[in-house]
């Protein structure tokens, strides 16, 4: 909360939205507060090459699947991202702590995808 003109109070509200939506938004802001103004600017989003892959971590007759996103940069160096929930169930599943089964997982992938 910020004080405004005339020592009213106001409130900062962000949102997203398609630009394709932007009308009806704006018209339920109007229909739905008592503002009287609504402020919009474009934003612009730069993503990384990136590709999903299945590692699969735990003993024989155990191997729990873990999906991992893989991003590359321009440079050749990549960022490696476990899905935290298949994370979760197979450290459940092979009574491990997360951290046991990431590490398990990043030597799993690095062996498979060097």
């Amino acid at each position: 909360m910020f004080t405004a003109r005339h020592g009213r109070h106001g409130q900062v509200r962000t949102g997203l939205c398609d630009e394709s939506l932007r009308g009806a938004i704006v018209d339920t802001v109007f229909r739905h507060t008592t503002t009287v103004g609504v402020r919009w600017s474009s934003w612009q989003r730069a993503t990384l090459a990136r590709r999903s892959v299945t590692v699969a971590v735990g003993p024989e007759g155990r191997r729990q699947r873990i999906s991992v996103k893989v991003s590359e940069v321009g440079d050749g160096s990549r960022t490696v991202e476990p899905e935290l929930s298949d994370v979760e169930s197979a450290a459940e599943a092979l009574d491990l702590p997360l951290r046991g089964v990431v590490d398990q997982l990043m030597t799993e992938f690095r062996r498979q995808d060097p």
